[in-house]
């Protein structure tokens, strides 16, 4: 082999370890992601609206709980772990939103809290 070649199966053989590697590092580390269904977001975490709440990690997730306030939202039991809420069903004013997965040994992860400020129908437009 030349050293060019030799150079380059060195280069992807780092990186393939590297993205193992990061991947091994956040295996257990559960993430809140958001989307907006019907409404408004003003981008600076106001909201208004129907909006979905979905929670990826682990394979082994068995549920996970979604929490407004510490007050539970509801409980999803299959993939995807996905919740829909609207804001209109709770007070205005500034809600922390959260979820904790139980995983099939029974340890729990949880997400970063998420600070949103609910917001009137008309406050959107």
């Amino acid at each position: 082999m030349n050293k060019k070649f030799q150079f380059i199966i060195i280069i992807l053989l780092i990186a393939i370890f590297s993205v193992t590697t990061a991947y091994a590092q956040t295996e257990d580390e559960l993430t809140l992601g958001w989307s907006r269904d019907f409404g408004y977001s003003s981008g600076g975490g106001d909201i208004q609206g129907v909006f979905s709440l979905t929670a990826k990690g682990p394979a082994n997730i068995t549920k996970v709980d979604f929490y407004l306030d510490d007050s539970l939202l509801g409980t999803v039991t299959e993939t995807p772990f996905k919740l829909q809420f609207t804001t209109d069903n709770h007070p205005n004013g500034t809600h922390t939103i959260y979820a904790i997965a139980t995983l099939d040994d029974g340890r729990e992860l949880r997400t970063r809290d998420y600070q949103r400020n609910f917001v009137a129908a008309g406050e959107g437009m």
